[in-house]
């Protein structure tokens, strides 16, 4: 029962993030139209040909920085655990989604996360589900190519390492290393 209890909490939550993210995109949409010239919002021009942006002063358009996700990476990084942990206990596809698609709205904003594209390989990876297998692949990838460069840093943790050691072996598990495309080879 407690386990029932605490997948409707965590879908609750997810249903949440889930329909922020979907207004906010909705809202970048509808800024994306007023930037671009010549749109007043509606889709006219004002009567002396000028738009509506010609009057957008610089704090409106800061304002897009603002609608980013309201959560914490560290939120984001706990509710993709918390999906994937009750995944796993109630053998529930689709929370293993809900945690992919959590951490896939973050790298929407920044690529850089490792931590998101690591516990979202890890649900991809113990989802078992082979129509997610090149996107785990995928996510793997980019998760180890992040963290060979923070290798180079001093900014690399004990957890870090522990991190890379886990990538390498999921991805050793999933087939193999990746390998990067030399596009200059393409016809």
């Amino acid at each position: 029962e407690q386990i029932d209890q605490a997948s409707q909490a965590l879908r609750k939550a997810f249903d949440l993030f889930d329909n922020e993210m979907k207004q906010k995109e909705s809202d970048l949409e509808k800024i994306n139209l007023l930037d671009e010239p010549g749109n007043s919002g509606d889709g006219s021009k004002m009567e002396n040909g000028s738009s509506s942006n010609d009057n957008y002063d610089k704090t409106d358009k800061d304002d897009k920085n603002l609608l980013s996700a309201s959560i914490t990476n560290s939120q984001a990084i706990r509710l993709i655990q918390n999906l994937t942990e009750i995944a796993n206990l109630t053998n529930n596809q689709q929370f293993y989604l809900d945690a992919i698609q959590t951490g896939e709205y973050i790298l929407q904003s920044d690529r850089t996360q490792y931590h998101i594209l690591y516990y979202i390989s890890w649900a991809s990876f113990i989802s078992k589900d082979t129509e997610l297998l090149e996107d785990c692949r995928s996510f793997l990838k980019e998760c180890y190519d992040l963290l060979e460069k923070l290798s180079k840093t001093s900014d690399f943790s004990p957890n870090d390492r522990a991190i890379l050691k886990h990538v390498n072996e999921m991805i050793k598990e999933t087939g193999g290393p990746l390998r990067d495309i030399d596009v200059d080879q393409i016809d």
